[in-house]
């Protein structure tokens, strides 16, 4: 009877996981969990400035065990901010409630977040999907100026 009932306990929380996970739009397959950090190569110093009338920001993130690569983020008013977020072990989330961003990062997928940095002043963004005991500290800073 012990067994029957940790089967059942064990399938229900199998079919509950796999239900949370959602499809998020505009995201590349990538490998799965520790493999991600070899395979995916990003330049987090590198910023992107696409030519044009309006200028664009692209930066290259990684979410992982409670930190984000890189944590600051700087760019100027006006400014078209492309980020390409990937998450190296588990589902994370991208909250940046100043201008109406939220995502979730799923392991092994990169987010691609687009936003117009419409107003000056430094801005928390943090993990809004609980990930584990540092799930808190998992914040960062946009800096528009």
């Amino acid at each position: 009877m012990k067994k029957l009932l940790m089967l059942v306990i064990m399938m229900t929380a199998l079919l509950s996981l796999s239900a949370c996970q959602k499809e998020v739009e505009s995201e590349e397959s990538l490998p799965v969990n520790d493999a991600i950090e070899e395979d995916v190569k990003f330049d987090f110093d590198k910023v992107i400035e696409e030519p044009g009338e309006k200028s664009v920001k692209s930066f290259d993130m990684m979410a992982k065990k409670w930190e984000f690569v890189p944590s600051t983020i700087i760019v100027n008013k006006g400014d078209t901010v492309k980020l390409s977020i990937a998450s190296a072990d588990v589902t994370h989330g991208f909250a940046l409630r100043e201008f109406g961003v939220s995502a979730n990062l799923v392991a092994g997928k990169i987010v691609e977040i687009e936003f117009i940095a419409s107003k000056k002043g430094t801005f928390d963004f943090f993990c809004s999907v609980f990930c584990g005991s540092g799930h808190g500290s998992m914040k960062g800073t946009l800096v528009v100026e």
